[in-house]
């Protein structure tokens, strides 16, 4: 192991126009996480994914081709404000905002031709309190008032339908509003 600062890499082909700057440059950075050997950046409303295996460039290698290990940088989804949290599960991204869920995924292979994001559900999430993957399920936290909600989300059968059963519903007023982790 090596604990530094990480050195990006820089554009080593084309200019500003053919190969521009990440999305997440100058912008606030909500959350890192990795996914299908890339290193993933959420940043506002955008979904930024490194270089298959080198999780320092998210420049293209070269400008004359699109290579299947180009860097991912996936524009805004309609209707949700910006990402707050990133949680893998079963060869995709839960993606989680204020407004909802979304889906990030890309197949059997992620690619930036592949690569998608899909509106899923519009359950509320309370920001500052990240969700938990625990087996196969999600869980995170919503609000209720003065109080919280705790929500348990999965992938229901084989038809790939996302659903969440709140957890809490019959203690409604148990959990408080200002939960700032789940374990």
């Amino acid at each position: 192991f090596t604990c530094a600062e990480a050195s990006w890499d820089y554009r080593d082909a084309g200019d500003y126009a053919t190969n521009p700057d990440p999305s997440f440059l100058g912008k606030p950075l909500q959350a890192l996480f990795t996914f299908a050997n890339r290193l993933g950046i959420l940043s506002e409303d955008r979904v930024i994914l490194s270089e298959v295996g080198i999780y320092t460039n998210f420049y293209l290698t070269t400008v004359t081709t699109f290579l299947d290990s180009d860097p991912i940088d996936i524009k805004p989804l309609n209707g949700f404000d910006k990402w707050l949290y990133a949680v893998p599960l079963a060869e995709k991204v839960i993606l989680f905002s204020k407004k909802g869920q979304a889906v990030f995924s890309g197949g059997s292979l992620l690619t930036p031709k592949t690569a998608s994001l899909d509106a899923a559900t519009r359950y509320p999430v309370l920001e500052g309190c990240e969700p938990t993957l625990v087996g196969d399920n999600i869980y995170f936290t919503g609000p209720n008032g003065d109080h919280s909600r705790l929500y348990e989300y999965f992938i229901q059968g084989d038809v790939e339908a996302f659903r969440a059963a709140e957890v809490t519903s019959h203690v409604p007023k148990y959990v408080p509003n200002s939960i700032g982790h789940l374990t």
